[in-house]
Order: C-alpha cells, then sequence, then structure tokens
C-alpha cells in the first residue's frame, strides 16, 4: 500500500509486547479518541495494516492506526485530553517516584485541539478519577461507574463531537482534498495520527516533578519525548511528500 509507506508499522525483534497490556492496563483508564473514516473503491486498500508506528511506541503505546478494507481508524488516549477540552480548564499533572501522580486544577485555558483532517467522524470518551470533584465541570455530560482497578468513572460515548468542541470539529477541512483520490486522502487521514501524536507528548511534555524524582527516571522521560518529536518530524514529512506526489500541492501537516 503505497499510499501508507510513511506511516507502516515496524518490525521490532528481540522486544516482548504483553499481550494483555491494553485489555489490563487501557480500557476505562484515560480519556480516548478513535477517528473513523471509509475510504471505498480502491482494492488496493484491501487487507489489513497498522500504521503509525514508531519507537516511541513501545515507551507510551498511547497512538495507532489501522486500515481494514477500506475503513480507516485512529486511537488516541491520554489524561484529561477531552476532559480539558469540555472544562475549558487545564489540568497540572505533578508526576514523582514510584509513578505517583497528582491532579491540580488550573486557572489555564487548555492547549485546544485543532480541526481534523479529511472530516473524520470522532467518537470520544471521558474518564476519570473518582472523588477528586474533576467531574463537577462536566455538568452536561452523563457518568456511569466503569470496573476499574484505579476507582475511575468514566462518561458515556460521545459521537461526533463537533459542536460542543469547536476545535475538534470534524466540518471539511481547508486543506485540498479531492474526491476519489484515494492516495491524498489517506495522507491527509493519517496526518491525524502524526497531531494527536504531538498533542500526547505535548500534555506529557509538560508534566512538573516532584524533586524528590530520581534522575534516571526523569532523563528517560525527556528522552523519550525528545525522541517522539523527532519521529513525528520525520514522519510528517513522509506524508507532505505522499501528498505532493498525489496532488501536485505543497501542504503542511
Amino acid at each position: 500500500m503505497n499510499q501508507i509507506s510513511a506511516s507502516k508499522a515496524r518490525v521490532f525483534r528481540g522486544v516482548h509486547i504483553d499481550p494483555r497490556f491494553y485489555v489490563r492496563d487501557r480500557i476505562g483508564q484515560k480519556d480516548r479518541v478513535a477517528l473513523v473514516k471509509s475510504f471505498k473503491g480502491d482494492d488496493r486498500l484491501k487487507g489489513f495494516e497498522f500504521f503509525g508506528f514508531s519507537d516511541s511506541f513501545l515507551s507510551i503505546p498511547s497512538c495507532l492506526g489501522f486500515l481494514a478494507n477500506g475503513l480507516a481508524v485512529i486511537s488516541a488516549s491520554c489524561d484529561f485530553m477531552l476532559f480539558q477540552q469540555f472544562a475549558d480548564r487545564r489540568i497540572e499533572i505533578t508526576s514523582g517516584n514510584e509513578e505517583r501522580e497528582r491532579y491540580d486544577l488550573s486557572d489555564r485555558k487548555p492547549i485546544p485541539i485543532k480541526s481534523m483532517m479529511s472530516s473524520p467522524l470522532v467518537l470520544g470518551q471521558i474518564v476519570l478519577p473518582r472523588d477528586v470533584g474533576l467531574e463537577d465541570y462536566l455538568t452536561r455530560l452523563n457518568f456511569d461507574n466503569v470496573k476499574s482497578p484505579n476507582g475511575k468513572i468514566a462518561s458515556q460515548p460521545l459521537y461526533g463531537i463537533n459542536p460542543n468542541i469547536i476545535e475538534m470539529s470534524h466540518d471539511p477541512t481547508t486543506t485540498p482534498a479531492f474526491f476519489g483520490n484515494i492516495d491524498a486522502n489517506i495522507a491527509s487521514f493519517c496526518a491525524n495520527q502524526i497531531y494527536l501524536r504531538d498533542f500526547i507528548f505535548e500534555q506529557f511534555g509538560n508534566y512538573k516533578w516532584e524533586i524528590d524524582t530520581k534522575p534516571e527516571r526523569l532523563a528517560l522521560w525527556q528522552r523519550i519525548v525528545a525522541n517522539a518529536k523527532s519521529e513525528n518530524a520525520f514522519m510528517r514529512m513522509q506524508l507532505e511528500q505522499d501528498y505532493f506526489r498525489a496532488t501536485g500541492l505543497r501542504v503542511r501537516f
């Protein structure tokens, strides 16, 4: 599939990934978003393929995509990603040794999530720690109990998030996209995965750290974020080249 060659999955030899990690450690733990787009009518899109993998995915598996017989899906998960947009307040996350985290509600505006490329359907769910009072800032959302070892609560699934969150509107983008040009549309859709990875790592990069944080843990965290940004820059450049080959237009994702 040449149209997604810039973001093909890599094969990591000698690396063990627990196949139960997602089920055990991710469901019902953090805000999550799924972008869904159907690309029909091209035999090149038959089959199944993951895209958007990079080395940093092994450290923080928070954003990935796949293509199955013309149906493209991007999944992203991050602390308070949607909560901050709905509540219009930023959460300050302080992390320390032994994976401890503290959450403080700030008066600062959140980092806005921009419009998604290629006009996908946007689905989401807000997941919050229980008994810290954050749900009071989301009075128009209903929360249900979810089974979670960490005592989280979750909203009902949110479908077609626009117009509640203007920044996540799935209105048509201003970036040129041509009906029937599968290569151009796949490239622009994959750009969402690159953007969401950047957004997630920007959130991670703003973590505060306790004074007693072990220097080696802090250094590792900083290295992971730096590597992720470098990988994203390379994949973005590849997608821009894919788009140019498909349309003759130069665009910055």
